[in-house]
């Protein structure tokens, strides 16, 4: 029952997103509409989980994010009447004001944090491991958590069980997606640096 009323969630969030596009556009959503509506929910519900395992935010990481992210939490209770949701809510909020004070003292002190940075995972920082491998290991243990909660057999524990898989599918995601933009990024870099040469020799009649 808790994941159709999750799904249903989903669709209505989705349905919503979609209704706001074409307001703006009055035009039907293509497939890098799509993909775009999938990143924003996912991005939602990855920082749910990451605004607890993560420090250092940047100044803009968690504006629009943070503002999906609640309305996600806000629609589960709405529409499943589990006061897990409401609970997890609050909390949510709580780390978010506490990530944005750490954000804005962290900037006083002269340190420098790309606006939208999503935080170094607390992994890396606890374990002196890198942050990519950290960020690899975050969806498996929101894996491995889920299925520890679930094996427990207590009911109460199934929504954040539950909340957890999903996690390994929404960190997953963001972490592909990142990885995938990075490389074009360097790509485009490095063609760029190609293309000068290529001018360059052009130029000088070589």
């Amino acid at each position: 029952m808790e994941w159709m009323a999750l799904l249903g969630v989903v669709k209505i969030l989705g349905f919503c997103f979609v209704c706001m596009a074409q307001q703006q556009n009055q035009e039907i959503l293509d497939a890098k509409s799509g993909f775009n509506l999938l990143r924003i929910l996912a991005g939602a519900h990855a920082t749910t989980i990451i605004v607890f395992t993560h420090t250092g935010f940047g100044s803009e990481a968690l504006g629009f994010r943070g503002i999906t992210a609640a309305l996600l939490l806000l629609a589960c209770f709405t529409f499943t009447g589990n006061e897990f949701y409401l609970n997890f809510f609050w909390a949510f909020l709580v780390a978010l004001a506490v990530q944005r004070v750490t954000t804005v003292f962290k900037l006083r002190k002269g340190y420098r944090i790309h606006s939208r940075f999503d935080g170094l995972p607390l992994l890396a920082v606890w374990f002196l491991i890198s942050a990519k491998l950290a960020e690899i290991l975050e969806p498996v243990l929101c894996l491995a958590a889920g299925m520890f909660l679930m094996w427990l057999e207590n009911e109460e524990l199934y929504p954040l069980a539950y909340w957890l898989f999903l996690g390994f599918l929404s960190l997953g995601f963001e972490l592909a997606v990142f990885e995938f933009s990075m490389h074009k990024r360097v790509q485009a870099r490095e063609d760029a640096l190609l293309e000068m040469e290529q001018f360059q020799e052009r130029w000088e009649g070589k």
